[in-house]
């Protein structure tokens, strides 16, 4: 832009112009800003294809059948949006395995536009003879891959020497023979193979029996390879769905351990499901200490140990004695709002004579009424303190009097945001009758409560 005459720079030019020249100025370098990405963009993309086709760690020498066929093209020119570095540990699987494939990459059609759809796509158009659950090809993506254990690398027995090209990456070579096995065997049953029998022969670190292979192979499409495993052991187990979203947050939950690990681990999911009245919220915190005693002492066991124990020796590993010893100043509950009753339920048999029962729901108030409430039912209603402080939970006795019995007949957990019963539990971890049932529905309903225990 040229200068007015007379002017001999920008202080000497009127502000509109000014403004005017400095507009032009910006426009012209935000197009050339543009117009260099692109091309930077086309260069990288075109750097990108030639390393894919000259690099040794990739898929350009790959051979099917005789013919030259190179995975890493063809998903780039069918399926752009899995060229990512989400998916490329999960390729260089498909590309270890490539002596199981069934068919030809370049006969692959891609159906569906989301990543998880297309690579699904991918893995049943390589390895599936016969139709199968989609979660399954999630083992090539997920922490199934990556074992959890201090076990050093060995070679897989069944990889053979010059099949997979010369991968000299130490890392590669320790991330294929921890997920060797899971991708074996979700290939093995992918082309027909029992996975009852295949988890025997490839020494999978979880024991599974055919029941559990039968349950774990008709997992919902929407879970992870994962989740589907963990789901098939908590239910064995009779855990609640709510342990089993609390073991997916842990490590022990997202990742495979060795089978000595895997065996420890099922221990502890065993104690948590053997004692369902215990908050959610401890389970993460013991997990914590359990790990800290195995370091501490290698022959450490869950076995014989009881859930106070087990709390206690937490609150002191934590030094956190002050919490723990507040049931003695008999600390105080807020009231949840929702209301107590009572419930006559007498009946007159045959002859007309009158038998009495007398149902009442108490809201827990207190500390030492916590205490004494878990230690009257034999559970561990006590690790519910700090629930019920924030205000998130309250805990309900249900008790009743009859010419038969009286006393303390449940234990009701009831999430105060949600509005919902969430738990119900009689002594030792009993599951309620079916008349305990029914006095729950009369009060739930008098409340305005929702019933959603915690099963499955």
């Amino acid at each position: 832009m040229r200068y007015p005459k007379n002017c001999t720079g920008l202080d000497a030019m009127p502000k509109n112009k000014i403004n005017q020249w400095y507009e032009s100025c910006n426009k012209e370098s935000s197009r050339k800003k543009r117009l260099r990405q692109v091309k930077e963009a086309e260069a990288q993309q075109e750097r990108r294809i030639e390393t894919f086709r000259n690099s040794k760690k990739t898929l350009c020498h790959v051979g099917f059948q005789g013919k030259e066929t190179n995975l890493s093209l063809v998903i780039m020119k069918k399926a752009k949006s899995l060229n990512i570095s989400q998916y490329e540990k999960p390729f260089h699987k498909l590309h270890r395995l490539r002596y199981k494939w069934t068919r030809n990459p370049d006969e692959w059609v891609p159906k569906g536009k989301s990543r998880s759809k297309l690579f699904r796509g991918v893995c049943e158009h390589l390895f599936a003879k016969y139709p199968m659950k989609g979660f399954i090809w999630s083992g090539f993506m997920d922490e199934a891959g990556f074992v959890n254990s201090d076990l050093k690398p060995q070679k897989n027995p069944n990889l053979v020497d010059g099949l997979y090209g010369d991968d000299d990456d130490d890392e590669l070579k320790e991330y294929y023979t921890h997920c060797g096995r899971v991708s074996d065997i979700i290939t093995d049953v992918a082309n027909g193979a029992s996975l009852y029998k295949t988890c025997k022969a490839k020494g999978f670190p979880v024991e599974l029996t055919k029941a559990q292979c039968h349950e774990f192979l008709n997992s919902p499409i929407d879970m992870g390879f994962m989740e589907a495993l963990r789901t098939v052991q908590v239910r064995s187990l009779g855990g609640s769905r709510s342990l089993l979203n609390e073991w997916m947050k842990l490590e022990q939950g997202r990742y495979l351990a060795d089978k000595k690990g895997e065996e420890f681990n099922l221990t502890m999911l065993r104690f948590f499901a053997q004692n369902p009245m215990l908050d959610n919220d401890q389970i993460a915190p013991l997990v914590d200490y359990v790990k800290y005693r195995v370091r501490e002492d290698k022959d450490f066991s869950m076995k014989g140990r009881s859930v106070a124990a087990m709390l206690r020796g937490m609150y002191q590993w934590h030094g956190d004695i002050y919490k723990f010893g507040r049931v003695k100043n008999n600390a105080k509950y807020l009231k949840s709002g929702f209301k107590e009753a009572t419930y006559d339920t007498s009946l007159k048999d045959a002859k007309g004579n009158t038998w009495s029962e007398t149902w009442t729901f108490t809201e827990v108030l207190s500390s030492q009424e916590l205490f004494n409430e878990g230690k009257a039912m034999h559970h561990c209603a006590f690790s519910y303190t700090w629930a019920i402080e924030r205000g998130r939970t309250s805990i309900w006795s249900l008790s009743c009097e009859s010419d038969f019995y009286s006393g303390k007949m449940l234990t009701i957990e009831v999430n105060n945001d949600a509005g919902k019963i969430v738990q119900k539990r009689g002594k030792s971890n009993r599951v309620p009758t079916s008349k305990e049932d029914k006095v729950i529905i009369r009060w739930a309903e008098k409340n305005n409560l929702t019933i959603g225990y915690n099963c499955w």
